[in-house]
């Protein structure tokens, strides 16, 4: 997977720099942070096939779903301030109340090895 979508990315930035010739425009500030992204990205698939490995597909997937969506939410209020108003708040603080409670009874729900 991941050679795949190296080999992928480079492929298409060959065809880019092709078409671009000698002018291809490189934003350099963004360099790092997508290198650090992607980093992050590949050790997460690789707990993720990790967590497949020890739980069911079945327990992990809406655990790992779960996770990324909740702090995505949480980087619009604090940091992006994308949300507020009293109404979304309400509304996001029920919808992480039941992400929380889900994500409870999944876990519970795996029997306890012994």
């Amino acid at each position: 997977m991941y050679s795949g979508i190296f080999f992928s990315s480079m492929f298409y930035y060959i065809v880019y720099l092709a078409y671009k010739g000698t002018r291809p425009y490189l934003h350099i500030p963004s360099i790092l942070p997508a290198f650090i992204s992607g980093i992050m990205w590949g050790i997460a698939q690789a707990g993720f096939l990790v967590a497949n490995s020890v739980l069911s597909q079945t327990i992990s997937f809406p655990l790992v779903t779960i996770g990324p969506g909740t702090l995505a939410v949480l980087w619009s209020i604090f940091y992006f301030k994308e949300i507020s108003g009293q109404r979304n708040y309400s509304i996001i603080i029920g919808g992480t109340l039941l992400r929380i409670i889900s994500a409870t009874l999944i876990v519970l729900s795996k029997p306890i090895p012994r």
